[in-house]
């Protein structure tokens, strides 16, 4: 073999090896790339992994896309997390409401939160949804909680009371999608008549909330707390009962005149 085909030889080879080394640098660049950008190997996005859907979830209910994602709970609840009750007027949820504080705030003197339709709280004046880990809303787009407020909580959940002719569309509280972060209740099983029941319908309601959100289910529900939360509240009731409606007790979220009234939107 000639000096110059053994040179040309040798070129070939370390031009070859180079390149080979070059391409791998820029496979491994592309893969961190992908990565850095939330896609998983097999080109799910890491928000969907998060969320507990994959394209082939979504892909199998087509017919759903407008829902909000399916969140994956974990035995034990964080430090963050909210629950909203969103429901239309004159469904209990100032009563409902009330319960959920007592059941998760100790403070027995939190005040009920409640969230505008513009997603700012108007209610207590200069109060913040953080004050308490319950907020009232007449919002209806559940979708619209969950979206808005995804990145300040680990989890989102919503309480959704319904009575006769007024309540949330009907998919809230039976499309898959809902499931384990939408709990919805009839009015006549929360309510009572007779002062005597109040205890019942405070555990059927932690009874709800511990067999519906896993994320709950190792966590004590305060019913005592609750009971004394509603005594307190319909004792503040009876006081404002003949009071004007402009009057207004922030702890409860109540107006004058409240007792056997429509909500008006409050």
């Amino acid at each position: 073999m000639s000096t110059s085909s053994l040179s040309c030889s040798v070129t070939c080879l370390v031009n070859t090896l180079l390149l080979l080394a070059v391409v791998g640098v820029a496979i491994s660049k592309s893969d961190f790339s992908f990565a850095a950008g939330g896609f998983s190997s097999a080109g799910t996005r890491g928000a969907d992994l998060l969320a507990g859907t994959t394209s082939d979830s979504r892909e199998s209910n087509s017919d759903s896309q407008h829902y909000a994602p399916t969140t994956v709970l974990e035995d034990t609840p964080s430090s963050k997390y909210h629950i909203f009750v969103a429901s239309k007027p004159d469904t209990g949820s100032t009563l409902l409401v009330n319960m959920l504080l007592g059941l998760f705030d100790k403070n027995l003197e939190a005040k009920v939160g409640f969230l505008h339709f513009d997603l700012t709280i108007v209610k207590p004046e200069g109060a913040h949804i953080d004050d308490t880990v319950v907020t009232k809303t007449h919002i209806q787009d559940l979708d619209v909680l969950s979206t808005h407020f995804q990145d300040d909580y680990d989890q989102v959940f919503v309480i959704v009371p319904n009575r006769s002719e007024a309540r949330l569309e009907d998919r809230y509280c039976s499309h898959p999608y809902y499931a384990n972060r939408v709990l919805c209740l009839e009015y006549e099983d929360f309510t009572y008549s007779d002062p005597t029941k109040m205890k019942d319908s405070i555990s059927y309601v932690a009874d709800r909330i511990r067999g519906s959100f896993p994320y709950f289910g190792k966590v004590e529900l305060l019913e005592d707390n609750a009971m004394k939360r509603i005594q307190d509240m319909e004792a503040m009731v009876s006081i404002m009962a003949k009071m004007d409606f402009s009057a207004v007790d922030d702890r409860f979220g109540i107006h004058g005149g409240h007792k056997g009234r429509k909500e008006d939107g409050q």
